[in-house]
């Protein structure tokens, strides 16, 4: 009668370990890499298509890894930007030879984000320090209230916003230029 009991209870735990498991798993893509699990199935799809269409049109990766923490150097802008380049390296991320990307690092248990690129021919960088600032505050907005996929999705649409504006125009945007982005109304 033991034993029977002790096989149940072996057997109950297994399976309740499959089921923890089979819902707690890390969403991997191409693009984005849902260590936390921030975001729906479907949620994590748009998103993954939206970046597979940024790297068909402009041979550029655009990347969103979701992490618990970036390190005890988080509380630095400077430590977030190396854990974003070590995430960036270690994954082996980037577009053609130079390895062109741009990267969203959330730290959700931290409750921290960082931008990172990586566009060596300076002369094909769609971004500059107005467009980043846009972006950051675009996704901080959201992120500040734990709306991860809404802070991933606002990043996603305005890099479209500035990578569409460089093909454009052959330059990046900046603040004198707002009315130039009819989609940022």
């Amino acid at each position: 009668m033991k034993l029977k009991r002790l096989m149940m209870a072996i057997a109950c735990a297994f399976v309740m370990s499959i089921a923890i498991s089979a819902t707690a798993y890390a969403k991997t893509g191409t693009y984005v890499y849902d260590e936390q699990n921030l975001l729906t199935d479907s949620e994590f799809e748009e998103l993954e298509n939206q970046a597979a269409q940024y790297a068909e049109k402009y041979d550029l990766g655009v990347y969103v890894l979701t992490t618990d923490t970036m390190g005890d150097n988080a509380d630095t802008g400077s430590g977030r930007r190396e854990f974003a380049k070590g995430a960036y390296e270690q994954r082996d991320l980037g577009l053609t030879d130079d390895k062109n990307g741009f990267m969203l690092v959330i730290a959700s248990t931290q409750r921290k984000y960082v931008t990172y690129g990586h566009i060596p021919d300076t002369s094909r960088n769609p971004f500059n320090e107005d467009s980043m600032d846009e972006i950051s505050s675009d996704v901080k907005s959201r992120l500040k209230n734990d709306e991860w996929y809404e802070g991933i999705k606002v990043f996603y649409d305005d890099v479209g916003t500035y990578l569409d504006y460089f093909a454009e125009n052959g330059e990046p945007w900046s603040e004198g230029d707002f009315w130039a982005l009819p989609s940022r109304w």
